[in-house]
């Protein structure tokens, strides 16, 4: 991942509530699903896409609350994505990987809708506030981080 898309992706992490997280664990678990289309026939670098998708996936599954109905149903889809993750691994079929970005795509779909009615709170509080607009730079917006708290992150 690049260095600005891995910043964009930290800035949305430390601003993001329950759902938007989970939005955020499906955007990087497809980007790794579309990455690894390109390089079934390089094995290592195969086997790395997949393994940091099934850590994204264990994500997902951990996020699941199981007090409720849903949560069993999710639960199944997921089983289902990581059982085409192993077989590509092996079998390197890219209708396996096609399944898997449909299904998980579907889902995000979903929960960006469900994000959107989502008026909880960031759960990172105590987090470094970022300022952006246009600055002196012609054309290109600046951001700025102030960080006038030294302890900041996750509050107990």
């Amino acid at each position: 991942m690049e260095k600005e898309t891995l910043q964009a992706y930290t800035l949305r992490i430390s601003q993001a509530n329950r759902t938007e997280l989970i939005v955020i664990i499906y955007e990087l678990l497809l980007q790794d699903l579309q990455d690894a289309k390109g390089l079934l026939e390089d094995q290592a670098a195969l086997n790395k896409k997949l393994y940091h998708a099934c850590k994204c996936v264990n994500e997902l599954i951990t996020a699941l609350d199981f007090r409720y109905e849903l949560s069993y149903q999710l639960m199944r889809l997921y089983r289902y994505v990581n059982e085409c993750i192993a077989k590509v691994k092996t079998t390197k079929e890219n209708a396996l990987l096609e399944s898997a970005i449909a299904t998980i795509d579907g889902l995000r779909v979903a929960f960006v809708e469900v994000a959107k009615q989502d008026k909880t709170g960031a759960m990172m509080t105590n987090t470094e506030q970022v300022y952006a607009g246009l600055t002196y730079s012609k054309g290109i917006l600046n951001e700025s981080i102030y960080s006038g708290n030294p302890s900041r992150g996750f509050q107990v």
